[in-house]
C-alpha cells in the first residue's frame, strides 16, 4: 500500500526573515497558529485533508461538522485546537481572496505570485489603491497598466507580460531581457512590455567583462554586433504554422541571400533552412524563443548569423556541415549545446559562449580542426575539447563508493536507496540502486553534488528536501516521474536537466528553490519559477 503524501501548511513568515514557517503535525499548528491562513485552509478544505492525512480523527470530524454547516466563525474553529482567538476575523474578506487566487491559478503556477495574491491588481483602479497602501512590490496581471513614475522605490512584477505606459518623467533602461529600471527614483519593471522609445539605453550584459548590444559574428570578435541592414524580409518565402500562441516557420522557400526572419515568428522548425545553399546571412529577431534541430544543416555558404537574444538552446545538427562559418557568438542566456550542433564546420575559428552554457553534447565540434572556443575567460583548442566538455558538463572526478554510507532495501526487482548516511560532499550512488527512496537524501546539509547512475528509473517525494548546499544533480533517463517536494528547499541549486521522456512531475517539486536563478531545462528549453506553469502543463498533459 502506498503511503499517504502528507503536505505540510504555510502558517507565513517567521518575523524578520523571509522563511516560511511549514506545520507537519498538529503540535506544530496549535504552536505557530495564524488564525487567518487556518480560516484560509479551512474554507478550502485543506486544513480537513490536513487532519485525515495525519489521523487525527477527532479534529478531522469537528471540522467536518463546521465545514457542513458553512461556518465563518474562526473563533469556533479556533477552539477545536485549543487555541483562543479574541477577535474574529472578515470571512468574506477570506473569501474573496480564495476567489482572487483560483482566477490566479487559471494563469500561473509560480509559486512566488500566489503566495502574494494580496500584492496582484487585475485593474488600474486595484493598482492605485495599492499605491496608496504604499505597497513595495505590486504583481500586474491583466490587459494594460499605467505606471506612475511620481511613486518611488515600487517593484513591478508581471503576470501575464502586460504592456505598461508610463506616467510623468525619468530615464527608463532595460537592465536585462525581462527587467527595466528607473535608477534615480528605484522603480524596477519586470516581465512587462514596454514601449521600445522610452527606452534610453539598452545593454545585455554577456559575462563579468564584455557588454554586448547586438550578438551576431564579425572577423573582429571585440566589437558590438548591430543588425544587418541588408537582410530582405518577403513573407511569400516563409511556410507557417500556428498552434496556440506559437507561430512557426515551418520552411523557407525563398532564394534571397541575406535573410530575415519576419518578426511575427516565435518559432523555428525542424530542418526550416537546411540544405539552402544560396544563403549566406541570417537575422533571427528576437520574438524568436526557439530553434529546432537541423535547422540550417548543410547551408554551405552561410557565413554570418545574429541570434535572437531570447534562446535558450542550439539544438542537435542545427550548423551541421555549415562549412563556410568562421566565428560565432552565442548570445548570453543560451543554457544547451546539443550533439553536433557545429559538427564538420570546417572553417570555424573562433567560438564564444557564455556562462549560461550548462550543457554540451557530443561531437558539438568534430572536425573543427582551426577552433578556438572561449567559455569563461578561457580559451580551448581543438586539442583540448573534451577538457571544454568536462568543464561545462561539470563532470567530476570519480569518487570511491563507501557501501557503509547507503542502507539499500532490496525486494523483488527493485533496489531501493532508503537513506543516505554518509558525510561525502560529493555522492556517487552504487551502480545497483534503481530506486531513491522517499527521503533518502533528506536535511543532507552537506552534499554538494548527487551522481546517479543510469540504472535509476524511479525517485521518491522529499527525495532531495533540504539538501540546502545541492549545487548539481542529474536525472537519468530512466526517470519518468518527478515526485511531490523532491527538491524542496534546495536553494542551492541553480539548474536541473530533465529527460525527454519525463511524462509526470508533482506538485510543490521545488517548492524553496531559488526564485530568481533556478532553472529547469526540459526538451532544449529553460524554465524558470516564472513559467513553471508552462512546464508542468507540458509535461502533465
Amino acid at each position: 500500500m502506498a503511503k499517504r503524501v502528507k503536505f505540510p501548511l504555510n502558517m507565513g513568515t517567521k518575523s524578520g526573515t523571509d522563511e516560511d514557517i511549514m506545520v507537519r503535525n498538529i503540535e506544530e499548528l496549535k504552536e505557530n497558529y495564524n488564525t487567518q491562513k487556518v480560516m484560509w485552509y479551512f474554507r478550502e478544505g485543506k486544513l480537513l485533508t490536513w487532519l485525515e492525512d495525519r489521523y487525527c480523527d477527532d479534529e478531522a470530524e469537528q471540522i467536518r461538522e463546521l465545514m457542513e454547516q458553512d461556518c465563518k466563525n474562526a473563533v469556533k474553529v479556533g477552539k477545536i485546537f485549543g487555541v483562543e482567538i479574541k477577535e474574529d476575523i472578515d470571512v468574506e474578506e477570506i473569501e474573496n481572496r480564495r476567489k482572487k487566487l483560483e482566477k490566479l491559478r487559471d494563469i500561473t503556477g509560480d509559486d512566488e505570485i500566489l503566495n502574494n495574491v494580496d500584492c496582484v491588481v487585475f485593474s488600474q483602479d486595484e493598482l492605485v489603491d495599492l499605491l496608496d497602501e504604499e505597497a513595495k512590490v505590486i504583481y500586474l496581471c491583466g490587459e494594460n497598466f499605467r505606471i506612475p513614475m511620481s511613486v518611488k522605490n515600487v517593484r513591478y512584477v508581471g503576470v501575464n507580460n502586460p504592456p505598461v505606459s508610463i506616467s510623468g518623467t525619468g530615464d527608463i533602461m532595460r537592465e536585462n531581457n525581462e527587467k527595466f529600471v528607473e535608477k534615480e527614483k528605484g522603480i524596477s519593471i519586470e516581465r512587462c512590455k514596454i514601449p521600445d522609445e522610452i527606452v534610453t539605453e539598452i545593454m545585455k550584459k554577456a559575462n563579468d567583462s564584455l557588454v554586448i548590444e547586438k550578438y551576431g559574428t564579425s572577423e573582429d570578435l571585440s566589437k558590438n554586433y548591430a543588425l544587418q541592414n541588408t537582410a530582405i524580409e518577403n513573407a511569400e518565402d516563409f511556410v507557417t504554422d500556428v498552434y496556440g500562441s506559437t507561430v512557426c516557420l515551418r520552411k523557407y522557400t525563398g532564394t534571397t541571400t541575406n535573410v530575415m526572419i519576419p518578426n511575427k515568428f516565435t518559432k523555428i522548425g525542424t530542418a526550416a533552412f537546411s540544405m539552402c545553399e544560396n544563403i549566406e546571412s541570417v537575422l533571427i529577431q528576437d520574438n524568436v524563443t526557439e530553434i529546432e534541430s537541423y535547422t540550417f544543416m548543410q547551408c554551405i555558404n552561410l557565413k554570418s548569423l545574429t541570434f535572437s537574444k531570447n534562446i535558450t538552446a542550439i539544438n542537435e545538427s542545427s550548423f551541421y556541415g555549415c562549412k563556410s562559418l568562421k566565428n560565432v557568438y552565442i548570445p548570453y542566456g543560451v543554457t544547451i549545446i546539443d550533439d553536433n550542433a557545429f559538427n564538420g564546420c570546417y572553417n570555424l575559428q573562433n567560438v564564444y559562449l557564455p556562462d549560461t552554457v550548462c550543457k554540451i553534447g557530443k561531437d558539438v565540434f568534430d572536425w573543427c580542426q582551426n577552433i578556438k572556443v572561449t567559455y569563461k575567460n578561457r580559451t580551448y583548442g581543438y586539442d583540448e575539447i573534451n577538457a571544454l566538455y568536462n568543464a561545462i558538463n561539470n563532470i567530476p572526478q570519480p569518487q570511491e563508493i563507501n557501501k557503509g554510507d547507503f542502507e539499500i532495501v532490496r525486494d523483488g526487482g527493485k533496489v531501493c536507496l532508503k537513506k543516505y548516511k554518509g558525510i561525502s560532499e560529493i555522492v556517487k550512488i552504487p551502480d545497483e540502486v534503481n530506486v531513491i527512496g522517499r527521503e533518502a537524501f533528506y536535511n543532507c546539509k552537506g552534499v554538494k553534488q548527487i551522481i546517479v547512475p543510469d540504472s535509476v528509473f524511479e525517485i521518491g517525494g522529499w527525495a532531495f528536501s533540504k539538501c540546502e548546499n545541492l549545487e548539481s544533480i542529474n536525472i537519468p533517463n530512466g526517470v519518468t516521474k518527478i515526485d511531490y517536494n523532491t527538491f524542496e528547499d534546495c536553494k542551492s541549486l541553480k539548474a536541473i536537466i530533465f529527460p525527454n521522456d519525463l511524462r509526470e512531475i508533482k506538485s510543490n517539486a521545488f517548492y524553496g528553490c531559488d526564485k530568481y536563478n533556478f532553472k529547469v531545462y526540459y526538451r532544449g528549453r529553460a524554465y524558470t519559477a516564472q513559467n513553471f506553469d508552462i512546464l508542468y502543463g507540458y509535461i502533465n498533459r
